[in-house]
């Protein structure tokens, strides 16, 4: 699958929300949450983290993301 701008901005978009309704969310509840793949969300979080929109904090062994 080829990815655009449009499709990864539309994805942030999704992610943007879930984590406004829900602070603190790892990869796997995102993925629930959205119902968008592993890949998709990693393309929407880089867009997310170069727009400055969000952190991430290690969680045991894994990660979780917020809303700066």
């Amino acid at each position: 699958m080829r990815y655009s701008s449009e499709k990864i901005g539309n994805d942030a978009g999704k992610i943007w929300e879930s984590l406004n309704a829900s602070p603190k969310q790892t990869i796997k509840s995102l993925e629930q949450a959205t119902e968008l793949k592993r890949e998709e969300i990693l393309l929407a979080l880089g867009w997310l983290f170069k727009e400055d929109k969000i952190f991430a904090e290690t969680a045991g062994s894994s990660v979780k993301v917020s809303l700066k």
